[in-house]
C-alpha cells in the first residue's frame, strides 16, 4: 500500500502497489471493487502510486511509473 483515502460517500480506496491497482473496501472492511493492472494504457499502473483528492468522489492517482495522473 502507498496511500489511502476515505472517500465522501463512505468507501475506504486503497493504492495497492503491489499490485498496481487501486482497492475500495467498504464500512464492514469487504473489497467492493478493484479497478487497474499494471500496464501503460488506460487504467493502468507502472510505478508508486499516491492519491490526490478530486471533485465529488472522485480520486486522481499518480503513477510515478508512468509520470502521468489517471482520474
Amino acid at each position: 500500500m502507498l496511500d489511502a483515502r476515505l472517500l465522501p460517500s463512505g468507501p475506504l480506496a486503497v493504492a495497492d502497489g503491489g499490485a498496481f491497482a487501486v482497492r475500495f473496501f467498504d464500512g464492514e472492511g469487504r473489497l467492493v471493487r478493484s479497478v487497474g493492472r499494471r500496464g501503460r494504457g488506460p487504467a493502468e499502473f507502472n510505478g508508486g502510486m499516491q492519491f490526490m483528492d478530486a471533485a465529488g468522489d472522485s480520486i486522481a492517482v499518480w503513477d510515478a511509473g508512468q509520470s502521468r495522473w489517471t482520474l
